[in-house]
């Protein structure tokens, strides 16, 4: 695509390299667009002078040199970084570009021209130099890079007048010779590496004067962006080569300087040689106005056309597109859509003034390398190389139509390179008319089709199938590219037989595969395709599964798969692709065979099954003859005669046991004084009851190593979040779980032994303990098949729902609860007098317990998914007790003021500016402390009426924010004293006010949050929406803020939090602000939890502060005086919370209303905690069904309507000189 005149593609066909790139998205189908920004003039020198003795004439046989030199800021990255960058990134990026482009004109050694210190600058007439209107800058850069000296011009200048024109300073350096190109790489954190997510950018500096072409430009790598994970380096290098690209000339504000073949420009020119720059071109996009300040460019380059456009319903729209139209696009446009009057190539028309007209439209080039966001599969076309040749063009992704949900539809790439999804999703609203353009979509009712699209805006809504990653934690594991040998799944994991690395391809699978082990059976939610080798052969394609491999005679044929690994049978269904798609040696039509219907086909499939039994016997056979080997003594009974059944009938039904690993099984419930643990114990052998005493010894193990590996300290060695000890855990767990049921199965075995009549023979005895599913019980007469399994309540079976409980009796059917002593609910509306003196410090542990083993949960889980849609407001969806942390929602709003010293400091700041920066520190150091622990976990639901009260005693001589205050620090009378008070005011929608204050600091916050929570696929999303409003009456001053949004990410998994969003801070008086931004993981590379923040002075628009790090971990502020200021959130000392006891609180302060739903999670009793829970939240619906029923409106105690918000009853500002408050108001007559 380069512009005419400047480099020119080669044609030999072996400089058609194509590279594919990978960009790693998660099943919420998110992609990476490039924002690229389009330099400033005065970051650009036009018209640098070449001498002409080094000009050559046109060649069109020399190969572009690039050269590429580095800053010193890659010398600051570790070793690892700094290794990849220069000795692998930046080498093959470079060795690609030269081979796909040659020179058109080539000069001698580039020198570049100085910068001027007042950027004014003169040209004379008959001089091709450029001359500085006073001196020249003492450094000049190339985008964020300092050029070196010898590779600069000498400086030339004129004085005011203009008259008196001449060389100063050092002359000339030695420029850089056989080059064509100069790229200055750096590795610099700036500000749009904080901001934007990139991973790199890259533009042009200076352009020669015979052609405009661009000999100078610079690329930036962010350093927390480079990844040294093998699985990532594709995607990278092609992040590289396309913002290269940029540098060379793919730019909007390039495209007013191409020229044509005979280096005539495109674009007419004014007297000062360059084209008129418009600083509001405006361009019809979507029918809004975009006004980008660039060069004018003539239609010559860019063409503007109208088409028609097909939308739902039959119905047509007009629809305004932008086209480059230079010589060689056109021609190969042409060529690639087969259409010999198509004006160009369409740019992109979307996703803001970085990516439109910088980059092909996304609809049409989805997988192309120079389109604006990076989905899949990215290769260079013969478009952007302009390469004349008919080959090697990217291909157009049809559309898909099956909706991205829960489980997931797997289906292939295109190139059936990797595992896709379909993008397909619901948005919030209904998109605009000409994206809508679905007339069906399965299982969508027709009012809701307009609100469905891809999920890539820039590929205007349409729908494709996108490859994906997996993250664990939060971290990337890998993604569903199938060449690369690190994305093969763990042995535990790969639930399809699959098989990743080179030779590897996407296949569709026609039925989920199936893994069994004896007579456990297990299928995975996802599936529909998987990766799989193949090889070619001289009769055609081969398919390989482990070492088993199956030919594949025609296209869409049916492979049946049946292979035993790792213990277990894998079966399944593979269909054969093409066989040309991956092979040049393939049988040609006639020579395949027509499909074999004979009776020799029945038979080999006969065969298969047979193997397919035998195999699964074997393994149980395998399993049979470990559990008696590791019997000691041996059974004292008769023996039983184990034969083979060759290819009997496999049992007709599963059922699967419970898997709660706190049931104790068997003899493990009862108590030895108990009858009938004597009755029991009667009928066991010696060995069973030494198993079971084995069986408590090492229960009691388990529960030690549980309580080691929770007990670590997480600021030095291993955390007890740590993968390896976390997989130890679930490892000991899920081996307890299968001893317990084992034991208990043999128990039950032992005693149906006991009941065959005498001298009954056994052809076949075989009982298999399966871990953590069933066993099965071949017996007797080899035709009775008896199911031993643990037995479930049978609330829990068939979807039942837990039956009531009642005030009166307490009680529910099979469960035994303690009545609940609750009050009536008509104190609402009064307030409460809190007496400060009953309060005693929190003894609450400050950390969460994990959530257990979640894959025990599993089930839960997914069926709950899947009764969930995309984008469904999560509000009144009932989730599992077992995620629940141990406190409610208003609470955790109190802990997020547990470093209340930075709280009172805020006022002590010495100037507007001081303050501002003060609140952003205490701002952004009150997240870490009110999450208890990484894993993500769901505080109760306030309820209606609910009030939380607490305080905080803090040492007047700790409050500058240079001391270090110490937990536990006592005072009596020279302490500040904070106090807090919270209230859910609403129930629908949930919105809970919370009010601080320091009396004697006069100070104060009031705010109001309204929680509104969706499904997003993996993960949940919740929107704080409100306001909060920071009071310092000392200084007359308010400060506005808004909240971030969370996430828990990976809900199948180990669930963990991020926040999200911006946040504005603005003091109306002062005229500072602050934007914060919580920067959600990138989708690969970079850091969990980032955060920056900007400290702005608005009526001189200067930024004074600078804030970046972890929200939980290191803060860096920047001020602008060079002074740099280092916050590790981690260390800072929290302050305890002072409450009162439960039994002085009053019946609807949280503690007391959830103390039972909290002791019945301490005591891991998930049932009990349900019940109670469920019993409170019924009592708030009845209360609400009674009020309706009565017309009687809701008192709220402590706070009032005001407006959109809620603001305290008696807040500081207007008591400030009385005596006042938060907790502690008049008593009610």
């Amino acid at each position: 695509m380069m512009a005419s005149g400047w480099w020119q593609p080669r044609s030999v066909r072996a400089a058609l390299l194509f590279n594919t790139i990978i960009i790693f998205i998660s099943t919420g189908a998110q992609t990476h667009t490039c924002d690229h920004k389009v330099p400033l003039p005065t970051e650009v020198i036009q018209k640098v002078y070449l001498k002409p003795d080094r000009l050559t004439k046109r060649s069109t046989d020399q190969q572009l040199k690039i050269q590429i030199e580095y800053d010193s800021s890659l010398d600051w990255l570790d070793e690892a970084k700094s290794s990849l960058v220069k000795d692998e990134l930046l080498p093959q990026a470079i060795d690609y570009l030269q081979k796909a482009f040659r020179v058109r004109r080539q000069s001698g050694p580039i020198l570049l021209s100085r910068q001027c210190a007042t950027n004014q600058y003169l040209r004379k007439r008959d001089d091709p130099h450029r001359y500085c209107q006073g001196p020249c800058a003492n450094i000049t850069k190339c985008g964020p890079v300092v050029v070196p000296e010898q590779h600069l011009q000498q400086c030339r200048v004129c004085s005011e007048s203009g008259k008196s024109c001449g060389p100063t300073g050092h002359p000339d350096g030695e420029g850089v010779a056989r080059a064509d190109f100069v790229l200055y790489v750096s590795a610099m954190t700036t500000e749009r590496c904080g901001q934007e997510n990139i991973v790199a950018y890259a533009a042009y500096c200076q352009l020669e004067s015979e052609l405009d072409r661009p000999i100078a430009g610079y690329a930036n790598l962010c350093p927390n962006m480079i990844s040294t994970q093998p699985q990532e380096f594709e995607g990278m290098l092609s992040t590289v080569k396309h913002e290269i690209i940029h540098a060379l000339g793919f730019s909007a504000g390039l495209f007013a300087f191409y020229h044509d073949d005979d280096g005539k420009p495109l674009t007419p020119r004014s007297a000062s040689g360059l084209p008129a720059y418009n600083e509001s071109i405006v361009i019809i996009i979507l029918h809004d106005y975009n006004s980008l300040g660039l060069y004018q460019w003539s239609d010559k380059v860019i063409k503007r056309a109208t088409r028609l456009w097909d939308i739902r319903g039959g119905h047509m729209v007009r629809h305004t597109v932008h086209l480059l139209a230079t010589q060689r696009v056109v021609e190969e446009a042409r060529r690639h859509f087969n259409c010999p009057i198509l004006e160009g190539m369409e740019l992109e028309n979307q996703g803001g003034a970085g990516t439109e007209f910088n980059h092909w439209e996304k609809r049409l080039l989805e997988n192309e390398a120079m389109t604006g966001s990076h989905t899949q599969n990215r290769v260079f076309s013969r478009i952007t190389l302009a390469i004349m040749e008919d080959t090697g063009r990217p291909t157009l992704n049809p559309y898909c139509d099956s909706v991205r949900g829960a489980p997931l539809q797997l289906t292939c790439r295109q190139d059936q390179l990797a595992v896709a999804v379909c993008n397909l999703q619901k948005f919030p609203h209904p998109l605009p008319v000409e994206y809508q353009y679905f007339d069906h979509i399965p299982g969508v009712p027709v009012e809701d089709l307009p609100a469905y699209g891809g999920a890539v805006e820039i590929a205007d809504y349409c729908p494709f199938s996108q490859e994906f990653s997996w993250h664990v934690g939060g971290e990337y594991q890998r993604s569903s590219y199938c060449r690369i040998q690190e994305n093969q799944p763990a042995t535990w994991r790969n639930y399809g037989a699959e098989q990743y690395g080179p030779g590897s391809v996407c296949l569709y699978q026609k039925s989920p595969f199936v893994m069994e082990q004896c007579t456990k059976k297990m299928t995975y939610p996802d599936w529909g395709s998987g990766c799989y080798k193949v090889s070619c052969t001289a009769q055609g394609l081969l398919v390989w599964v482990r070492n088993e491999s199956y030919p594949c005679v025609r296209t869409g044929q049916v492979i049946s798969v049946s292979i035993r690994m790792n213990g277990w049978v894998y079966s399944g269904q593979l269909i054969c692709p093409t066989c040309s798609d991956f092979c040049s040696n393939c049988p040609l039509p006639h020579e395949i065979p027509p499909p074999n219907t004979t009776k020799s086909a029945r038979l080999a499939s006969d065969a298969k099954e047979r193997q397919h039994w035998v195999s699964r016997l074997q393994i149980c056979a395998q399993h049979h003859t470990e559990a008696m080997g590791k019997t000691n003594p041996p059974l004292q009974t008769r023996s039983l005669s184990m034969a083979s059944q060759g290819s009997g009938s496999s049992p007709g039904s599963q059922h699967r046991i419970n898997q709660n690993s706190n049931a104790l099984l068997g003899l493990s419930q009862l108590q030895r004084g108990s009858s009938l643990y004597s009755s029991r114990k009667s009928l066991l052998p010696d060995h069973l009851l030494e198993a079971r005493e084995m069986m408590v010894q090492a229960q009691g193990q388990h529960r030690d190593l549980i309580q080691s590996i929770e007990g670590l300290p997480s600021s030095q060695g291993p955390s007890p979040l740590d993968q390896d000890l976390l997989l130890l855990k679930a490892t000991s767990l899920a081996t307890m779980t299968c001893l317990s049921d084992c034991l208990h199965i043999l128990q039950l075995q032992q005693v149906a032994r006991q009941k065959i009549p005498l001298g009954g023979e056994c052809c076949v005895f075989l009982c298999v303990c399966v871990c953590g599913l069933f066993s099965v019980c071949y017996c007797a007469d080899c035709s009775a098949l008896e199911w031993l399994e643990p037995k479930l309540p049978d609330i829990l079976k068939n979807g039942g729902t837990l039956p009531s409980i009642t005030k009166d009796d307490g009680k529910t059917e099979g469960t035994v609860l303690e009545p609940l002593e609750m009050d009536s609910c008509d104190i609402a509306g009064e307030q409460e007098e809190i007496d400060a003196t009953q309060e005693v410090d929190d003894s609450t542990p400050a950390e969460e317990e994990d959530l257990g083993a979640v894959e025990e949960e599993r089930s839960v889980i997914l069926h709950l998914l899947s009764q969930l849609k995309l984008g469904m407001d999560l509000t009144r969806v009932v989730l599992p007790t077992f995620i629940l942390e141990k406190r409610s929602l208003l609470e955790m709003y109190a802990d997020f003021m547990s470093h209340p010293d930075l709280f009172v400091a805020i006022t002590d700041g010495s100037s507007p500016m001081d303050r501002m920066v003060r609140f952003v520190e205490y701002y952004l150091t009150s997240f870490h402390e009110g999450r208890k622990g990484a894993i993500a976990k769901k505080p109760y639901n306030p309820i209606i009426g609910e009030t939380f009260h607490c305080s905080w005693k803090v040492p007047k001589a700790l409050t500058p924010p240079s001391a270090v205050p110490k937990e536990g620090t006592l005072c009596a009378s020279d302490c500040y004293n904070v106090r807090f008070v919270a209230e859910q005011v609403s129930h629908h929608p949930p919105v809970s006010g919370f009010y601080a204050e320091c009396q004697e600091r006069q100070m104060c916050v009031n705010t109001h949050v309204w929680t509104k929570s969706k499904f997003m696929g993996m993960s949940i999303g919740v929107s704080m929406i409100g306001e909060g409003n920071l009071h310092l009456l000392e200084h007359g001053e308010e400060y506005t803020f808004s909240l971030p949004s969370a996430y828990a990410r990976s809900i199948l998994t180990v669930p963990w939090v991020e926040l999200g969003g911006k946040v504005n801070v603005n003091c109306a008086k002062t005229g500072y602000s602050a934007v914060i931004t919580f920067q959600t993981k990138p989708f690969y590379g970079g850091k969990l939890h980032r955060v920056n923040a900007e400290v702005k002075h608005n009526p001189t628009n200067s930024v004074v502060c600078r804030v970046q790090g972890e929200w939980n971990g290191m803060l860096e502020f920047a001020y602008t005086n060079g002074e740099i200021r280092v916050v590790d959130v981690t260390k800072l000392p929290v302050t305890r919370k002072r409450v009162r006891p439960n039994e002085l609180q009053g019946p609807y302060e949280s503690r007391r209303l959830w103390q039972h739903v909290t002791e019945s999670l301490k005591e891991r009793d998930m049932d009990k905690a349900t019940e109670h829970k469920r019993f409170l939240e019924e009592r708030q619906r009845k209360e609400e069904r009674h009020r309706v029923e009565t017309q009687t409106a809701w008192r709220t105690k402590y706070f009032e309507r005001k407006g959109e918000g809620w603001m305290y009853y008696q807040p500081l500002w207007k008591t400030a000189g009385h005596s006042s408050s938060p907790v502690a108001p008049p008593q009610n007559p």
